[in-house]
């Protein structure tokens, strides 16, 4: 049946049948409408434990530590991939996690949301990695500003199915809908509104200190500490006693806060209306340094040797119309002042080590610029079109990439002869 496209409010008795009284009038209506599927938080909260791998379908975040890459499957888990070999990148196993989206690493435990909760896992042994910690509700609003729905009772809405109602309303109720016949259609979204290159064969991540994340996460680790952004709070985690993390603070920053990146001892958030430094000189109260405000964009950032990197995109989450790379000193971190910015087609996450800078551009692939000299021109070292780029870690000379086609390890060593090393491809 083919739908018409003009809404109309019912105000009289007009649908499959109506009747009227004197006193009262009833029409019954009958229509499509989206109803929640919930996943208990029982079934969310099971123990997690390694399984065999899995295929790479929808991507997200990716960290490094230990040769080991891990890649996040969108509110599914964690692939977990061996990178001793570069060449040869092998996934070894899938950690499922519900609602996951991000990720860090210490000695050898892996801290990850699910949801709402914080979950601990011990990755001494990858291919038996299992649950040894859990913090439940560790971030009541997580899942909301992640455009996720939660119950109380029920657990989780983890979707919507269609269903077809039917009920008898007052003729007066001037509910609205896309008429044809006797059928009455709701839009489907009503109710959905809501980085040496090895270390060498190991069975397992382990050795003291933190891995690596890429510019996108919303987790890092600065010695004992976990601090993760949400929508509008920096929180501190005390993470000393390993599988057992306290909330240390909850620090308000504003609003729209999207990535964190540490450097020395200040870190760096980035939101889409622009760049906030706090200092974690007291590990477990942050403390407001400065900020950088910018045209309001979607705002990834890094730092190296006093330079900021910022890149700068639209798109409809993002509420704004502008792409581009901005150059920030902030040497004075009291007073962050803008070198250059450079005009980019629609730049994602992105990397820099020892003058090289490497920008994911959406569908125009990875571009790699000396940015030896921040107030110079950069000038543009090598372009790979051929992949869709959306974050990058750099490493030692390695260079870590995903795009929504796969995962791409690249050699920089020489930066005049940057070459692909390996790769895993969607779908595999």
């Amino acid at each position: 049946m083919k739908m018409k496209n003009l809404l109309y409010l019912f105000t009289t008795c007009l649908l499959v049948f109506s009747s009227c009284t004197k006193d009262k009038c009833e029409k019954t209506i009958t229509y499509e409408t989206q109803v929640p599927i919930y996943q208990s938080w029982e079934e969310l909260r099971v123990p997690i434990e390694a399984q065999s791998p899995r295929t790479l379908i929808n991507m997200g975040k990716i960290y490094f530590k230990n040769s080991y890459i891990l890649i996040n499957e969108i509110n599914e888990g964690i692939h977990v991939v061996n990178n001793a070999d570069p060449t040869n990148p092998t996934k070894v196993s899938f950690i499922p996690i519900p609602g996951n989206k991000d990720m860090a690493i210490k000695d050898n435990l892996l801290y990850a949301d699910s949801y709402t909760d914080l979950v601990v896992i011990d990755v001494a042994d990858v291919e038996n990695a299992k649950e040894v910690g859990r913090t439940e509700n560790l971030y009541p609003e997580w899942s909301w500003f992640m455009g996720l729905e939660t119950h109380a009772e029920n657990g989780v809405i983890i979707g919507y199915e269609s269903q077809i109602v039917t009920e008898v309303v007052d003729c007066s109720n001037s509910w609205g809908g896309w008429y044809e016949d006797d059928l009455v259609l709701v839009d489907s979204s009503v109710g959905n509104q809501s980085g040496g290159f090895s270390g060498g064969e190991t069975a397992g991540i382990t050795g003291a200190g933190s891995g690596t994340g890429g510019s996108f996460a919303r987790f890092t680790i600065k010695n004992n500490h976990l601090y993760a952004v949400s929508d509008s709070e920096l929180i501190s985690v005390d993470i000393s006693e390993g599988n057992s993390p306290q909330i240390a603070n909850r620090t308000p920053v504003g609003w729209n806060i999207e990535t964190i990146f540490p450097y020395n001892e200040s870190l760096f958030m980035g939101s889409q209306a622009g760049m906030f430094i706090y200092s974690i000189a007291n590990p477990s109260n942050p403390d407001y340094t400065s900020d950088f405000e910018h045209a309001r964009a979607c705002d990834p950032v890094v730092v190296d040797e006093d330079i900021a990197y910022v890149t700068l995109r639209d798109g409809n989450e993002c509420a704004g119309f502008v792409n581009q790379l901005d150059v920030i000193n902030v040497e004075s971190l009291q007073n962050p002042w803008l070198i250059q910015s450079k005009p980019m087609h629609h730049p994602m996450g992105l990397g820099v080590d020892n003058g090289v800078l490497f920008i994911c551009d959406d569908d125009e692939g990875l571009k790699i610029f000396d940015c030896s000299n921040p107030e110079a021109e950069f000038e543009m070292l090598a372009h790979y079109p051929e992949y869709q780029a959306y974050d990058v870690i750099s490493y030692l000379g390695m260079l870590i990439m995903i795009g929504s086609d796969g995962l791409y390890i690249y050699n920089y060593k020489n930066s005049n002869d940057i070459t692909l090393m390996g790769s895993i491809e969607k779908g595999s």
